[in-house]
């Protein structure tokens, strides 16, 4: 039964980001979204928005998508997941005869062990949400206004919609610079034992 729930964790994998992303939109529609609907339904209807359409909405509900419990990335629970089945059963047990409860034993063992692992997590994210555009191309297009802007859909558009390819170049290197910035900082700080 252990591997079947595993399994079903894992096929959304496989489902393509665009069809996520789609969904997402469908989601956060203002008339027949889910949301809203659902705040309809609680008799909420001060609260109902155009989540994507609005300038002060967008950015949050685009962001929300990537929220690790919201958006159950696969990689993270995996990797999560062996770590998890890594830590040693000697010390749970010796803490559990020790008189821990289950909460002291996330937060006193499982939490620490998991920390080069949050760690690496942490800064590839940051690393991909300087990369990532893709969500916010299928979504909002950058809009409303220009709200959603975020450096690499700005050299998309520089590039491919007005044709500024050594305008668009220029934020590509400044762009890989960064990154490069981000990933020895990865190297350097995350890596390094406590």
């Amino acid at each position: 039964m252990y591997n079947f729930f595993k399994i079903l964790y894992i096929i959304p994998m496989v489902v393509p980001s665009l069809v996520v992303f789609l969904m997402w939109k469908w989601i956060y529609a203002f008339d027949t979204g889910a949301i809203n609907q659902l705040l309809r339904l609680c008799g909420l209807d001060n609260l109902v928005h155009s989540w994507l359409g609005e300038p002060g909405t967008a950015l949050a509900a685009i962001i929300m998508i990537g929220f690790p419990f919201i958006g159950a990335f696969g990689l993270q629970f995996l990797v999560y997941l062996g770590a998890l089945l890594n830590i040693s059963v000697d010390i749970c047990e010796s803490a559990r005869l020790d008189g821990i409860k289950w909460w002291q034993n996330i937060i006193y063992i499982e939490l620490p062990l998991l920390k080069p692992q949050m760690k690496m997590f942490v800064m590839l994210a940051i690393i991909n949400s300087m990369q990532s555009f893709e969500n916010i191309l299928v979504l909002t297009e950058g809009g409303p206004g220009k709200s959603t802007i975020v450096p690499a859909l700005y050299m998309y558009k520089q590039a491919f919609t007005y044709s500024n390819m050594g305008y668009a170049s220029a934020i590509g290197v400044l762009l890989f610079l960064l990154v490069l910035l981000f990933t020895v900082l990865n190297y350097k700080f995350v890596n390094t034992q406590d």
